[in-house]
């Protein structure tokens, strides 16, 4: 039993260091996460990979790009600020 727990800790662990940033959760790594997951789970229960891939992608790119776009506005926040005298 000692050993499943370690398994499950060292898991947790691991997921934690992936989905997030310097310990602050990102909703783009948790949503893609739950994306693949999900995509996983359906061609493991269903033998076959779903049509609907290319939608999936795009969903992934939307999570991304609005990660992107917080970072870009927190630049040019940043750069605002250092401007200002």
């Amino acid at each position: 039993m000692k050993s499943f727990n370690e398994a499950v800790l060292s898991l947790l662990r691991f997921l934690r260091e992936a989905l997030s940033e310097d310990g602050q959760g990102s909703w783009s790594r948790v949503g893609s996460a739950v994306v693949v997951a999900a995509l996983v789970f359906v061609m493991i229960s269903t033998r076959s990979v779903p049509e609907r891939t290319e939608e999936l992608a795009w969903v992934l790119a939307a999570l991304y790009g609005a990660n992107q776009f917080a970072r870009l506005g927190e630049a040019l926040a940043e750069l605002k600020q250092r401007k200002l005298p």
